[in-house]
């Protein structure tokens, strides 16, 4: 089965040895180094190509001891996602507390979720807060919200709630939520309670938030990893692998390939499992 056409969200060769090294780096003598330095000779070009990639790329060069030209910038990089990160994961745990004081039962996705199955609070970098809630509660949630001080900054309309799969809101401090009432794009389907049934409690920064569960969550991350994006990353490939790393047996696979088949996501997520 050839490959589907995803742009910069499918791996090349040499994007394959520096994911491998980022999921299972091995160790120093491990010849799959030297043939990343062919593509990657200087830190610098993981900062510029891979920037999502390069604060769990540090990781591993001091986990592993390996030098590595102008390591200093991949340094910095980590330093200022784990600040950010910092300032993130207080506004979720803010958001998760006003919702539940709200009855609003909510999930949050992506980057929140996938922070405590990486290595360091600095390896996994944000771009905003991903929080799902149902759909019946999504007209609650932004009117919670909105005493936050978050307002509705995309499309509300009714054809958008209808299709579509969240909304961005963000606040007079520059930061963005992305308030999901489906998992993904294209699933068109309204959430079924399952992702609420499977779901856990994991802590960030000593507070407690709800992610999805492991199943859904592996299904997350492949799924809206290979939808389009106008910044594409290939960051959906460690979390996959760290989803699945953590999960022990708790992954239902029968589940996961019916929930992408019947969101039209099928060949999508078999292409990203394999």
């Amino acid at each position: 089965m050839k490959a589907i056409p995803t742009g910069g969200m499918w791996p090349t060769t040499s994007d394959r040895t520096l994911v491998r090294v980022l999921v299972n780096p091995g160790s120093a003598s491990d010849p799959v180094w030297d043939e990343l330095r062919k593509t990657y000779p200087s830190a610098l070009d993981v900062v510029t190509k891979q920037p999502r990639l390069a604060p769990l790329f540090h990781y591993r060069l001091r986990e592993t001891g390996i030098e590595w030209p102008d390591a200093d910038a991949l340094a910095e990089t980590a330093r200022r996602v784990w600040g950010t990160n910092q300032m993130r994961i207080y506004r979720a745990t803010e958001v998760h507390r006003v919702l539940e004081d709200a009855g609003v039962e909510a999930l949050f996705l992506k980057g929140l979720a996938m922070i405590p199955l990486f290595p360091a609070e600095s390896t996994r970098p944000m771009q905003d807060i991903d929080v799902l809630v149902r759909r019946s509660d999504f007209d609650a949630a932004t009117a919670v919200l909105a005493q936050q001080g978050w307002s509705v900054l995309s499309d509300d309309s009714e054809a958008t709630r209808r299709y579509d799969h969240a909304a961005n809101l963000g606040n007079d401090r520059g930061e963005e939520l992305d308030l999901h009432w489906r998992l993904a794009p294209g699933a068109f389907a309204d959430n079924t309670a399952d992702p609420w049934e499977s779901s856990r409690m994991v802590t960030l920064a000593g507070h407690q938030i709800r992610v999805l569960g492991a199943t859904y969550q592996l299904y997350h991350s492949i799924s809206h990893g290979l939808a389009w994006d106008k910044e594409p990353s290939l960051h959906w490939i460690p979390d996959a692998a760290f989803v699945v790393e953590s999960s022990g047996d708790s992954i239902d696979w029968e589940r996961l390939l019916s929930l992408a088949d019947s969101n039209h996501r099928g060949v999508a997520v078999r292409e990203g499992l394999r």
